[in-house]
């Protein structure tokens, strides 16, 4: 099931919420009819997660939401889903709020970030650019400052982002899973804050922007293996069972031979024989009969 559209009453608290789905079929409304109404329609995408602002009630929602709609054959399993976390946002909330999510073009929460692009000065960060493997770059604030690059191989990811925030962001910091740390972009003031999660990676970031990068925040899935490589293996040798395969024709020719009138034949057959030494070698015997 995926949910389509969500629709309520909203004033200083959500008042009341619905949800729909892709067949129409309405749950609630779910709670009073105070405040002003508000409907949602995500058109050709569906509802991924929720965000927002809670204290005794829940003062603020928001609907993060995918341009792609997942369809699944009822006879066949669902994929697992992959786990999140949205991080707590730190700095000001002044200018326009983005999320990255929303310009991705696949399905599934998890994003390969490519690189980080930063624009900052001796006193805070101005701007911000990160370009993901499934969609676009993604700027958010100003161009003021120097321009800084931070390039991700394959095999890296974002596990950590560090900075420093007040009513802006001051300072921001990236750190990848091979130990790698960036540049500290920016200046010294407000407070410091650190993201990260256990087992996840950065996915990709929200938060608030104008002419300064005002708010930063981030979502991180389960980091998942991408490769697999054997480097080694061990096994018990009493449990190991080689296949003893018998001799069977494998060509069978007839020779012209004037002393006989019987057909006569050629076979063909391979066994295998092996050592028990530290170092185990398997032979494999090829033999011809006529």
């Amino acid at each position: 099931m995926n949910i389509v559209r969500v629709s309520g009453q909203a004033g200083k608290y959500i008042d009341q919420i619905s949800f729909f789905n892709q067949d129409g079929k309405k749950y609630g409304p779910y709670g009073g009819g105070d405040g002003i109404a508000f409907d949602f329609d995500f058109h050709d995408g569906y509802l991924v997660y929720l965000f927002g602002r809670n204290g005794k009630y829940v003062d603020q929602l928001g609907f993060t939401y995918s341009s792609f709609r997942l369809e699944f054959d009822n006879d066949k399993e669902l994929p697992s889903t992959i786990s999140t976390w949205r991080s707590p946002s730190y700095g000001g909330r002044d200018g326009t709020q983005f999320d990255d999510y929303a310009f991705k073009k696949s399905a599934g929460p998890i994003s390969k970030i490519k690189e980080i692009k930063v624009w900052a000065d001796d006193e805070i960060v101005n701007g911000i650019e990160v370009c993901y493997s499934d969609s676009e770059c993604k700027k958010h604030g100003g161009h003021a400052g120097t321009q800084f690059s931070f390039e991700l191989d394959d095999n890296e990811y974002v596990t950590e982002v560090h900075g420093r925030a007040g009513h802006r962001v001051d300072q921001i910091q990236f750190v990848l899973n091979t130990g790698i740390y960036s540049q500290k972009y920016g200046g010294f003031g407000g407070h410091e804050f650190t993201i990260k999660a256990e087992g996840y990676i950065a996915s990709h970031f929200f938060g608030y922007s104008g002419k300064e990068l005002d708010q930063i925040g981030a979502v991180f899935s389960e980091a998942l293996p991408t490769d697999i490589k054997i480097i080694g293996i061990e096994y018990d040798w009493n449990t190991v069972d080689f296949l003893a395969l018998e001799g069977r024709s494998k060509k069978t020719f007839y020779i012209d031979n004037s002393e006989s009138n019987q057909p006569q034949s050629i076979t063909q057959s391979h066994s295998y024989s092996y050592s028990e030494t530290n170092t185990t070698s398997v032979a494999e015997t090829h033999g011809a009969s006529v």
